[in-house]
């Protein structure tokens, strides 16, 4: 039987302590670790991102960044290095490892471009504090179609119903990026 002695069990304990403060602290400050992702006024500029390969497009602020590296399956838009939209073509098994919309059930059906979609509202994880995530999801060419907003950042502590927070609605620019969505080709 493995036996510990008085010098280890108190190097047991001491690290234990130190785990669990530091463990306890990225809970608990998460949110303070990442801001808020901020919510803009509908500004002036928009831009027009078009995915031809897709046949889909959509407006964006023209003070995002896009990064449009995604072998024309999708892009993500950026505000003061937040990602603030995330439009993919996906594997419906694969957006669920990813920790995406498909690991949720859909809160209702809606119409995403005029065709019938599913809506998810959920937090999605990166690290120890999430993102308030509204997603419409559909099938298309063999896999799914996901243009998802990212709204306001959580905790685990509000992820796990500790302490509670209520979903605002879309704001305008939000609505406008989702309402600006289109296909290129009329549906078939």
């Amino acid at each position: 039987m493995f036996r510990l002695d008085r010098n280890s069990l108190t190097v047991v304990a001491v690290l234990f302590f130190l785990g669990g403060g530091v463990l306890a602290y990225l809970i608990v400050l998460s949110p303070y670790l990442h801001p808020e992702l901020p919510r803009v006024a509908v500004p002036s500029g928009w831009t027009e991102i078009q995915l031809r390969g897709l046949g889909v497009a959509l407006q964006v602020p023209a003070e995002y960044q896009v990064d449009e590296n995604r072998e024309g399956t999708g892009f993500r838009a950026f505000y003061q290095g937040s990602t603030k939209v995330d439009l993919m073509l996906i594997e419906h098994q694969a957006a669920a490892e990813r920790g995406l919309w498909a690991r949720h059930e859909p809160i209702r059906q809606v119409e995403l471009g005029g065709r019938p979609a599913s809506y998810y509202l959920y937090t999605h994880f990166d690290a120890f504090s999430g993102i308030r995530t509204h997603a419409y999801a559909l099938p298309f060419q063999g896999r799914w179609l996901a243009l998802e907003l990212r709204t306001r950042r959580v905790s685990p502590l509000e992820d796990l119903g500790i302490v509670r927070a209520e979903d605002p609605p879309l704001g305008e620019t939000e609505n406008r990026i989702l309402n600006s969505f289109h296909f290129l080709e009329p549906p078939s």
